[in-house]
């Protein structure tokens, strides 16, 4: 991943109050009383050997970049079917994804973060190239809809991603494609 990628991933953490925060609790209730970052990483089907290593590098380094942000390991999801990948939470598959954000959606509040990173090959919808069936991106937004957090950001970087502006568009979310 280039410089300019990851300082445009700070860049925007930075404009829209993203912080990492000491978690505090409330001795009484032993609830959270902090806002918490979310964080699903996908890596998609990665076609050619050169493109698996740049994209498990890139893999790599948005675990490394938004693992100290989250507050408990099972805040942080990465799916890809690419062996090279730390820290691999699971394969990425259509229904995996739509389980990790369904996980989410029950336990993101609406002060919470929310950041989604999509790396890989794209199709000219907009979607991810995943090792089986793709998933659409009215798929994806359908099952982004019910998530509650105020500050989201979905990072996406395949190939064609410019076309899934008008389908994950939403306030409070932030999108950044590759093109």
């Amino acid at each position: 991943m280039s410089r300019l990628r990851l300082s445009i991933l700070l860049f925007i953490c930075a404009v829209t109050g993203f912080q990492p925060t000491l978690r505090a609790t409330d001795s009484a209730t032993s609830a959270s009383v902090s806002p918490r970052c979310f964080a699903l990483i996908i890596g998609g089907a990665p076609g050619d050997a050169l493109h698996g290593r740049h994209f498990a590098d890139w893999l790599n380094r948005f675990n490394t970049v938004l693992k100290p942000f989250v507050s408990k390991p099972d805040d942080l999801i990465l799916l890809t079917s690419q062996g090279e990948v730390k820290s691999r939470t699971g394969d990425a598959t259509g229904a995996s994804i739509q389980t990790a954000i369904s996980n989410f959606v029950m336990r993101v509040e609406s002060g919470d973060q929310f950041i989604m990173v999509l790396v890989g090959h794209g199709l000219a919808d907009g979607s991810l190239a995943l090792a089986g069936p793709d998933l659409s991106t009215t798929t994806l937004a359908d099952a982004l809809k019910p998530l509650k957090a105020k500050r989201q950001i979905v990072l996406d970087f395949p190939s064609s991603s410019g076309a899934i502006i008008p389908v994950l568009v939403q306030p409070g979310r932030i999108l950044l494609t590759a093109n």
